[in-house]
Protein backbone atom coordinates (compact mmCIF):
# COMPACT_ATOMS: atom_id res chain seq x y z
CA UNK A 1 0.00 0.00 0.00
CA UNK A 2 2.98 2.25 0.91
CA UNK A 3 3.91 2.14 -2.61
CA UNK A 4 0.53 2.76 -4.30
CA UNK A 5 0.66 6.05 -1.86
CA UNK A 6 3.71 6.97 -3.18
CA UNK A 7 2.37 6.47 -6.97
CA UNK A 8 -0.71 8.36 -6.36
CA UNK A 9 1.56 11.37 -4.89
CA UNK A 10 4.01 11.03 -8.00
CA UNK A 11 1.07 11.22 -10.39
CA UNK A 12 -0.85 13.81 -8.58
CA UNK A 13 2.75 15.77 -8.74
CA UNK A 14 3.24 15.09 -12.32
CA UNK A 15 -0.21 16.12 -13.50
CA UNK A 16 -0.06 19.41 -12.00
CA UNK A 17 3.58 20.11 -13.25
CA UNK A 18 2.23 19.58 -16.45
CA UNK A 19 -0.36 21.76 -15.65
CA UNK A 20 -3.52 19.15 -16.29
CA UNK A 21 -4.08 19.57 -12.58
CA UNK A 22 -5.27 22.66 -10.97
CA UNK A 23 -2.82 24.19 -8.23
CA UNK A 24 -6.17 23.79 -5.61
CA UNK A 25 -7.49 20.89 -7.22
CA UNK A 26 -7.67 16.96 -6.62
CA UNK A 27 -5.84 15.17 -3.47
CA UNK A 28 -4.70 11.79 -5.14
CA UNK A 29 -4.26 10.59 -1.83
CA UNK A 30 -7.24 11.23 -0.50
CA UNK A 31 -9.22 10.82 -3.17
CA UNK A 32 -11.99 7.58 -3.41
CA UNK A 33 -10.59 4.98 -5.02
CA UNK A 34 -11.82 2.00 -7.19
CA UNK A 35 -9.55 -0.53 -7.90
CA UNK A 36 -10.15 -3.29 -10.82
CA UNK A 37 -8.81 -6.11 -11.90
CA UNK A 38 -9.00 -7.84 -14.61
CA UNK A 39 -8.90 -11.99 -15.41
CA UNK A 40 -5.00 -13.30 -13.29
CA UNK A 41 -4.71 -9.17 -12.18
CA UNK A 42 -7.50 -10.22 -9.21
CA UNK A 43 -4.29 -12.09 -7.42
CA UNK A 44 -3.16 -8.37 -7.04
CA UNK A 45 -6.80 -7.22 -5.77
CA UNK A 46 -6.33 -10.22 -3.18
CA UNK A 47 -2.98 -8.81 -2.17
CA UNK A 48 -4.60 -5.12 -2.02
CA UNK A 49 -7.09 -6.14 0.12
CA UNK A 50 -5.00 -7.97 2.36
CA UNK A 51 -2.50 -5.21 2.49
CA UNK A 52 -5.77 -3.08 3.47
CA UNK A 53 -6.88 -5.39 6.35
CA UNK A 54 -3.39 -5.23 7.63
CA UNK A 55 -3.26 -1.75 8.12
CA UNK A 56 -6.70 -1.20 9.36
CA UNK A 57 -5.82 -3.85 12.34
CA UNK A 58 -3.01 -1.58 12.97
CA UNK A 59 -0.25 -3.15 11.54
CA UNK A 60 0.55 -0.45 9.38
CA UNK A 61 0.40 3.77 9.35
CA UNK A 62 -1.54 4.06 5.78
CA UNK A 63 -5.12 3.16 7.39
CA UNK A 64 -6.69 6.61 6.31
CA UNK A 65 -5.25 5.51 2.39
CA UNK A 66 -7.21 2.71 3.15
CA UNK A 67 -10.28 3.96 3.92
CA UNK A 68 -9.95 5.65 0.08
CA UNK A 69 -11.09 2.70 -1.90
CA UNK A 70 -14.80 2.58 -2.06
CA UNK A 71 -14.94 0.30 -4.36
CA UNK A 72 -12.99 -3.36 -5.67
CA UNK A 73 -14.11 -4.55 -9.18
CA UNK A 74 -13.18 -8.17 -9.71
CA UNK A 75 -13.61 -8.86 -13.91
CA UNK A 76 -13.58 -12.72 -14.75
CA UNK A 77 -10.93 -13.72 -12.39
CA UNK A 78 -9.03 -16.57 -13.06
CA UNK A 79 -5.98 -18.35 -14.10
CA UNK A 80 -3.93 -21.63 -14.31
CA UNK A 81 -2.45 -21.68 -11.10
CA UNK A 82 -3.25 -23.48 -7.90
CA UNK A 83 -6.33 -24.21 -6.68
CA UNK A 84 -8.08 -22.10 -4.53
CA UNK A 85 -6.37 -19.20 -4.78
CA UNK A 86 -8.26 -17.27 -7.62
CA UNK A 87 -10.84 -15.43 -4.82
CA UNK A 88 -10.49 -14.84 -1.01
CA UNK A 89 -12.27 -17.47 0.97
CA UNK A 90 -11.31 -16.55 4.39
CA UNK A 91 -13.77 -15.48 6.63
CA UNK A 92 -11.65 -12.75 8.88
CA UNK A 93 -10.79 -11.12 5.39
CA UNK A 94 -15.00 -11.50 3.95
CA UNK A 95 -15.47 -9.72 7.17
CA UNK A 96 -13.09 -7.10 7.08
CA UNK A 97 -14.65 -6.09 4.07
CA UNK A 98 -17.68 -6.11 4.99
CA UNK A 99 -16.85 -3.44 7.73
CA UNK A 100 -14.50 -1.53 5.87
CA UNK A 101 -17.95 0.02 3.61
CA UNK A 102 -16.16 -1.58 0.16
CA UNK A 103 -18.64 -2.36 -2.20
CA UNK A 104 -17.39 -5.11 -4.20
CA UNK A 105 -18.10 -5.71 -7.66
CA UNK A 106 -18.14 -9.34 -9.56
CA UNK A 107 -18.36 -9.88 -13.03
CA UNK A 108 -17.61 -12.97 -14.65
CA UNK A 109 -18.23 -15.04 -18.02
CA UNK A 110 -19.05 -18.31 -18.76
CA UNK A 111 -14.92 -18.44 -20.12
CA UNK A 112 -14.17 -18.98 -16.37
CA UNK A 113 -16.67 -20.18 -14.13
CA UNK A 114 -18.14 -22.37 -16.53
CA UNK A 115 -14.54 -23.68 -17.42
CA UNK A 116 -14.73 -27.76 -17.66
CA UNK A 117 -11.39 -27.73 -16.26
CA UNK A 118 -10.91 -25.67 -14.12
CA UNK A 119 -13.95 -25.86 -12.28
CA UNK A 120 -12.60 -24.89 -8.97
CA UNK A 121 -12.79 -21.07 -10.36
CA UNK A 122 -16.51 -20.90 -10.82
CA UNK A 123 -16.86 -22.69 -6.46
CA UNK A 124 -14.42 -20.13 -5.77
CA UNK A 125 -16.51 -17.40 -7.19
CA UNK A 126 -19.38 -18.75 -5.49
CA UNK A 127 -17.96 -19.09 -2.36
CA UNK A 128 -16.77 -15.65 -2.30
CA UNK A 129 -19.50 -13.37 -3.59
CA UNK A 130 -21.72 -15.52 -1.56
CA UNK A 131 -19.92 -15.02 1.40
CA UNK A 132 -20.14 -11.46 1.28
CA UNK A 133 -23.50 -11.05 0.36
CA UNK A 134 -24.77 -13.16 3.53
CA UNK A 135 -22.21 -10.99 5.50
CA UNK A 136 -24.09 -8.06 4.45
CA UNK A 137 -21.51 -6.41 1.95
CA UNK A 138 -22.82 -4.39 -1.12
CA UNK A 139 -22.08 -6.52 -3.47
CA UNK A 140 -22.98 -6.59 -6.73
CA UNK A 141 -22.83 -10.05 -9.48
CA UNK A 142 -22.61 -10.25 -13.17
CA UNK A 143 -22.94 -12.74 -15.82
CA UNK A 144 -21.41 -11.47 -18.95
CA UNK A 145 -22.33 -13.72 -22.23
CA UNK A 146 -22.16 -12.83 -26.06
CA UNK A 147 -25.18 -10.81 -25.93
CA UNK A 148 -26.30 -9.93 -21.96
CA UNK A 149 -25.90 -8.93 -19.11
CA UNK A 150 -27.33 -10.35 -15.81
CA UNK A 151 -27.74 -10.60 -11.99
CA UNK A 152 -25.69 -13.72 -11.45
CA UNK A 153 -27.78 -14.12 -7.67
CA UNK A 154 -30.88 -14.01 -9.46
CA UNK A 155 -29.95 -16.53 -12.35
CA UNK A 156 -29.23 -18.49 -9.34
CA UNK A 157 -32.36 -18.35 -7.53
CA UNK A 158 -34.03 -19.31 -10.76
CA UNK A 159 -32.57 -22.71 -11.20
CA UNK A 160 -29.88 -24.20 -13.40
CA UNK A 161 -28.23 -21.87 -16.03
CA UNK A 162 -27.60 -22.58 -19.34
CA UNK A 163 -25.12 -20.93 -22.03
CA UNK A 164 -23.84 -21.29 -24.81
CA UNK A 165 -20.55 -22.95 -26.03
CA UNK A 166 -20.07 -19.46 -27.87
CA UNK A 167 -19.92 -17.54 -24.59
CA UNK A 168 -17.15 -19.97 -23.32
CA UNK A 169 -14.91 -18.89 -25.68
CA UNK A 170 -11.73 -16.37 -24.84
CA UNK A 171 -13.61 -13.33 -26.89
CA UNK A 172 -16.79 -13.00 -24.29
CA UNK A 173 -13.77 -13.09 -21.41
CA UNK A 174 -12.56 -10.13 -23.12
CA UNK A 175 -16.04 -8.55 -23.57
CA UNK A 176 -15.73 -7.91 -19.62
CA UNK A 177 -14.24 -5.27 -19.71
CA UNK A 178 -16.03 -4.10 -22.02
CA UNK A 179 -19.15 -4.22 -19.39
CA UNK A 180 -16.96 -1.47 -17.66
CA UNK A 181 -18.76 2.18 -17.66
CA UNK A 182 -17.99 5.45 -16.62
CA UNK A 183 -20.66 5.18 -13.73
CA UNK A 184 -18.46 2.52 -12.40
CA UNK A 185 -15.99 4.80 -11.45
CA UNK A 186 -18.09 7.25 -9.07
Amino acid sequence: MRHLRSLCCNLEGLLREAKELPEDGVDFVEAPKVFVGFSKGIVVLNQLILAMKLAADGADTLTDFCKTVRRIVFLDGGHNGRRADVYLADPAVLEFLVRSGVAVDVRVSPYQVRDEKRPWIGKEERKFSRGLKSRGCSVTRMLITSHEEKDLFQLEENGPIYVGEEDKEIDVHFSVIDSLKEADFH
